[in-house]
């Protein structure tokens, strides 16, 4: 089976990535992995040190994520937390599973417009072996508006190898639009 690795910081951004990476699985048939690294820098940004609590609360959002994903998509939904810098622990799970795709939002709470791309999804874009897809975060475009979006603009929002996971994609929800019009 597949893996699908959605990268969370759980923003609203992070949401709008979440709602498409959850189509994806369900269009590849792949299982979705919800990750988030427990980064110091986050909890320098809280001022609170790294304890049992902060873990706890982050994988109360992770398990509550993974089981509306599950929910909304009937998919398969795994969760992971891990402590560590985001842009290493992402990679590292990545090729450790071969994941077909990391499915992130552009930048967290900072950034209204959804567009920019932040420190995390700058590092990971400039990965050659890990086929990264950058969500922006416009929410009024359905799925296959913001696949079409994103094919537009992809030198902004995936790598290479994310370039040819993005046509595969298309060409697979092309098809299934081909289908459903059919039936």
């Amino acid at each position: 089976m597949k893996n699908i690795i959605l990268a969370t910081d759980f923003s609203l951004n992070a949401q709008i990535a979440a709602i498409c990476a959850g189509e994806v699985a369900r269009l590849i048939g792949a299982r979705l992995i919800v990750f988030f690294a427990l980064s110091p820098l986050i909890l320098v940004k809280g001022k609170s040190p790294l304890s049992l609590e902060s873990e706890s609360f982050f994988q109360k959002k992770l398990d509550a994520l993974a089981y509306e994903m599950n929910y909304r998509f009937g998919i398969s939904v795994s969760r992971l937390l891990k402590p560590g810098f985001p842009e290493d622990e992402i990679c590292a799970l990545a090729e450790r599973l071969n994941a077909a795709a990391v499915i992130t939002g552009m930048k967290g709470e900072s950034d209204k417009d959804g567009v920019e791309i932040g420190n995390v999804s700058r590092e990971l874009l400039a990965k050659k072996n890990v086929p990264v897809l950058c969500i922006p975060a416009i929410d009024n475009l359905d799925f296959s508006k913001k696949l079409g979006y994103i094919d537009h603009n992809k030198s902004e929002f995936c790598n290479e190898s994310g370039r040819m996971f993005l046509e595969e994609l298309i060409s697979k929800n092309a098809l299934g639009e081909l289908a459903n019009k059919n039936s």
